[in-house]
């Protein structure tokens, strides 16, 4: 199985998705989880949990995923 979890807002944002986070960790133990958040957020859940399998940055602004391309990669990866 696998969770996507998208949290694109502040620190503060992303340290209250922290429990729901961990609450799918506890419940689906086999899952391959990939998180979308803020650059600041990227910060503060590097290494987290060593299940989290990827985190990706987003940002509003322009940084992170620039392209329809980088898009596309985001959706077609395993």
């Amino acid at each position: 199985m696998k969770i996507l979890v998208i949290r694109n807002g502040r620190v503060g944002d992303t340290v209250m998705a922290t429990s729901a986070i961990t609450a799918l960790l506890n419940i689906y133990p086999e899952a391959k989880i990939t998180i979308i958040v803020s650059p600041e957020g990227s910060r503060l859940l590097k290494g987290f949990h060593e299940r989290v399998e990827a985190i990706w940055v987003w940002s509003r602004y322009g940084l992170g995923i620039k392209s329809k391309r980088d898009k596309k990669e985001i959706i077609k990866k395993d």
